[in-house]
């Protein structure tokens, strides 16, 4: 994460649910800035109780949210600010995060929260300090950053420069005791001015090595005030944040983030348990002091580390990691966010099995504007480029990734494990999504008197990426289509015109099969053999369609036969004579 910050006291803030992050503090002025946006992408449509086991797709109530689905839009930092303050389009100047700490970020923030809004989404601003992670450049008269220390984040560490460049963090200055409220005061106030910018709540980023966490932190953390040694004190500083901003707009308007066993930016505990209990003993207890439970509690999972850098870095055992996040998830009372390195499965398996009520996904939402959409029906995402993460383009790694209603394929392109690359926006037409080949009969003149009319993502680019395709089948009085298989994808028959008679035979060899009629259909597993046969007198027209919009094909008497492996050891493996064998190579066109 790429943090800039402007002046002496930092505090950022980013937004997923829609939630903003980030505060930033001049020696003479606090501030509170704004860098990233952490997003729910719910409704605010009142959801019932659902019956059964809860999946990513369950309705969730978070207080007084009601919210559609458990997918999370975490805070992330993107660098495209103009001078701090939210814009619909990026020109030049001093590109920084978003902030929220002048009238000015107020009014422009009104009309980010309202489009979010008008999209029934619930939208928390993130206030984000980052302390030491920060450099003299972003500080006013070149002062150095504040932190619980005065020791700097080391040279594995690199920090975004204005011009582009990386250089190393410099040494940062400890605060004074009496100072420590007063950077108290500006979460606050910055916890106001998101309210009054029409935000649903915030999020105090107590994570990933910034402020908070370099209070929280042993590793960092080496105080000898009341602010530092023992856990108690190390958690005082968090805990007058959390109070002072609950005060000020509502426990239930404030979400907070940890990361114990997180060792970005040199941010290391001794015990992360221990401290991420002590955070929760202490959330627990004020919650119940001022009767109502915060929005959430949001922890990132200890395999997003320093190794987490990489895209699948990983730290301990994968029962290591689980447990650790079962302990504080079964501590804390009340909403339990995760995020970190999370896919679709490891989303749907942590809400399936109770460890998170709601998951955040970050990178995957910056590529996929819909990913919601694509985890719930399986489609491939979008493939992210790093390099543009922190670009101050308006448009390029920004807004430019299509939403699968835009994933039409580029056939001039090649074809990939994914499907096709997508169509630039520009270029895709309602052509792409409309296809009239299937309403011309197939060429049943042939040996098996059947014909398979595909709308393939070759035929058809609007089905690519989706997950989906048909096809046409006509099968002449006697034709058939042999025993084969489509490797890619399961299949559904919808018979139209005749009568076929279609079956399966299961991985146990348990044959199953049925004379369809007009208006019935019959399912055919993935990669399992099958068959239909047209035993009427007239034509039989059927639709199948696919779960793959490549399902594959594979006919088991062409495989076997209409190729060039010896004719020995197609009698070996099918216990056929040496007769058979040569007369089927004939019929089909094999040789050998």
């Amino acid at each position: 994460m790429l943090m800039n910050t402007v002046p002496n006291l930092t505090i950022p803030v980013q937004q997923s649910l829609y939630i903003t992050r980030r505060q930033d503090h001049s020696s003479a002025k606090h501030k509170i800035q704004n860098s990233d946006r952490f997003l729910f992408r719910t409704t605010m449509e009142e959801t019932s109780s659902v019956q059964g086991p809860n999946t990513l797709f369950s309705p969730y109530k978070m207080g007084k949210f009601n919210l559609s689905h458990r997918v999370v839009l975490a805070p992330m930092t993107r660098c495209r600010a103009l001078n701090g303050i939210p814009q619909p389009a990026l020109p030049a100047g001093f590109h920084i995060a978003q902030g929220i700490y002048t009238r000015e970020q107020v009014e422009a923030w009104k009309k980010v929260v309202d489009a979010v809004h008008s999209k029934g989404a619930v939208i928390f601003c993130q206030l984000w300090h980052v302390g030491r992670a920060s450099h003299q450049v972003y500080q006013p008269g070149g002062a150095p950053p504040i932190s619980s220390t005065c020791k700097p984040i080391s040279n594995r560490w690199r920090i975004l420069l204005p011009d582009g460049t990386h250089g190393t963090y410099p040494s940062p200055r400890a605060l004074q005791t009496y100072e420590i409220s007063e950077v108290v005061a500006q979460y606050r106030q910055a916890a106001l001015n998101a309210i009054e910018a029409g935000f649903d709540g915030i999020e105090i980023h107590g994570a990933h090595g910034y402020l908070i966490d370099q209070f929280l932190k042993d590793g960092i953390n080496d105080r000898t005030d009341g602010y530092g040694g023992p856990i108690a004190n190390r958690c005082k500083f968090l805990m007058q944040v959390v109070q002072a901003v609950a005060a000020a707009i509502g426990a239930d308007r404030v979400g907070v983030r940890i990361s114990p066993a997180i060792d970005h930016l040199d941010a290391t505990d001794s015990d992360p348990q221990s401290l991420g209990l002590a955070v929760i003993e202490r959330l627990n207890k004020l919650q119940l002091e001022m009767g109502s439970k915060l929005t959430y509690l949001h922890v990132t999972q200890p395999r997003y580390t320093a190794y987490g850098q990489t895209e699948s870095g990983r730290h301990g055992s994968q029962d290591e990691e689980a447990q650790l996040i079962r302990t504080w998830r079964r501590a804390y009372q009340g909403t339990f966010i995760c995020s970190g390195g999370f896919t679709r499965e490891l989303g749907m398996e942590a809400v399936a099995q109770g460890d998170a009520d709601l998951v955040s996904y970050g990178r995957l939402f910056i590529s996929t504007p819909d990913l919601v959409l694509r985890l719930k029906v399986n489609a491939p995402l979008n493939r992210y480029i790093r390099a543009t993460f922190y670009t101050h383009d308006p448009v390029v790694g920004y807004t430019d990734y299509p939403f699968l209603s835009e994933a039409s394929g580029d056939l001039t392109m090649s074809d990939g494990p994914a499907g096709y690359p997508c169509k630039k926006p520009a270029t895709v037409t309602v052509d792409d999504f409309v296809y009239s080949g299937l309403g011309i009969a197939g060429n049943t003149s042939n040996l098996i008197k059947a014909a398979v009319t595909p709308a393939f993502t070759a035929q058809f680019p609007g089905v690519n990426g989706l997950g989906i395709s048909i096809a046409r089948l006509d099968i002449a009085a006697g034709g058939v289509v042999p025993m084969h298989t489509h490797p890619g994808a399961s299949e559904l028959l919808l018979v139209v015109e005749g009568t076929i008679c279609a079956g399966f035979i299961s991985s146990a060899n348990t044959v199953y099969f049925k004379s369809l009629n007009k208006g019935d259909i019959m399912l055919f597993p993935q990669g399992l053999l099958h068959f239909q046969i047209n035993f009427g007198k007239t034509v039989a027209i059927a639709f199948p369609s696919f779960s793959s919009p490549s399902p594959g094909l594979q006919i088991l008497d062409f495989a076997l036969f209409a190729n060039d492996l010896p004719s020995e050891l197609v009698e070996k493996t099918t216990f056929l004579d040496d007769a058979q064998v040569k007369k089927l190579k004939a019929v089909l066109g094999g040789t050998g």
